[in-house]
């Protein structure tokens, strides 16, 4: 049986060329989505192995010495930069930051509206600025350089593997990857519904709208080798008339954006229903409810931006009651490394007729976002 292996940088097809192979392939087949290595399961020799991976330091490539048919995608760099800087804001650390997000949603408003105006990097100025880069543009193209060094080093060390163009795979060019792999393939088949977030344009030469003469200047001389390499076009001729539609910009940044939230928000009420302290994904708030009296309610919390003091939301039994400042001091959170200098406590005290009574469910969270960051104890009990 065959095991294919797929293999790319991310915003280049893998996923797709992925199912569009798993279609086309009948029998027993196990599908292996981006793993480090591949581990063998028994019954695997009676099956068809499907396996895409992200090029990256990562990889175990040794571990998929045993791959009879391996495919190697590349895509134009300009079109992958602009698609890979907006999906990777799907992982961003500052999704559940409502006046960040603004703050990008609303350059990559002004980059719709007059293209030509914004250059593609003031949008990645402001994206890394907004993971707390103090030199965004230097962080920018430290991640552009990085994964294309890895991609080189794969390609050099899979010569064997069949290189196929992005660009051939959303025109269905295929044949010769048909050819490659000894069975046609099925032109109807797409991604499943948890992936489709992948999915940007599908289209080629989308950079030509994003692109100013400045973004040029600045990054020809790093992307000109790696066209000329690969056969892409080198004249960098750009859009008369530039155009930038929602749906591939700000909506589909807010798309990300609000479904990473929705997962962030899951994740934590299911460490308040396990009875974790917080939320495992979201690292860069947390906190300690460290306990809960009749009248008094104390614990910590260190926010997004630890210098600041945390601004958060008492709920009891589900009603939002108080709004307070965490900004006590707690010298033994800062020799543990958790605040610079400790002012990160809160203590609240509560009048005799707002006492918490046996059994009320005490609840802190961020102002600022939609998330539980500390529940520990989550219910007092007299």
């Amino acid at each position: 049986m065959d095991k294919i292996l797929i293999a790319g940088l991310a915003k280049t097809g893998t996923t797709g060329l992925l199912y569009r192979i798993a279609c086309a392939v009948g029998g027993e087949k196990r599908l292996i989505f981006e793993p480090s290595e591949y581990v063998a399961e028994p019954g695997d020799e009676r099956k068809a192995i499907l396996c895409k991976i992200l090029i990256g330091p990562h990889l175990k490539l040794q571990s998929f010495a045993e791959f009879n048919k391996k495919i190697t995608i590349v895509r134009d760099p300009r079109d992958r930069l602009i698609s890979s800087l907006l999906y990777s804001q799907f992982h961003g650390s500052y999704v559940t930051n409502s006046r960040k997000v603004d703050a990008i949603r609303k350059i990559l408003e002004n980059k719709e509206r007059n293209p030509g105006s914004v250059p593609l990097l003031d949008v990645a100025r402001a994206l890394e600025r907004a993971e707390g880069h103090k030199r965004p543009i230097i962080s920018f193209f430290n991640r552009v350089r990085g994964p294309q060094t890895w991609y080189e080093s794969y390609v050099d060390g899979t010569r064997s593997a069949f290189l196929l163009r992005y660009e051939d795979f959303v025109t269905g060019n295929l044949t010769l990857l048909e050819d490659y792999l000894c069975f046609r393939l099925s032109l109807d088949c797409e991604v499943p519904n948890h992936l489709k977030r992948v999915v940007r344009t599908k289209g080629l030469g989308d950079w030509k709208n994003w692109f100013t003469e400045y973004d040029v200047e600045k990054m020809r001389p790093f992307l000109d080798p790696i066209l000329q390499k690969y056969g892409y076009d080198t004249s960098w001729e750009l859009a008369q008339q530039p155009m930038i539609r929602p749906e591939h910009c700000s909506g589909y940044f807010m798309r990300l954006v609000e479904e990473r939230q929705r997962i962030v928000k899951n994740e934590a009420m299911k460490g308040l229903q396990n009875g974790e302290g917080h939320s495992k994904a979201f690292v860069k708030c947390v906190g300690h409810l460290d306990g809960v009296e009749s009248r008094r309610i104390w614990g910590w919390a260190v926010g997004e931006e630890p210098d600041k003091p945390a601004k958060l939301i008492v709920a009891v039994n589900g009603a939002k009651r108080y709004e307070i400042i965490a900004d006590r001091p707690r010298p033994g959170i800062a020799k543990k490394g958790l605040h610079p200098n400790g002012r990160c406590g809160f203590v609240l005290e509560l009048a005799e007729e707002d006492r918490i009574n046996a059994g009320d469910s005490v609840i802190i969270s961020p102002v600022e976002q939609d998330i539980v960051i500390t529940n520990n104890p989550s219910v007092f009990q007299s």
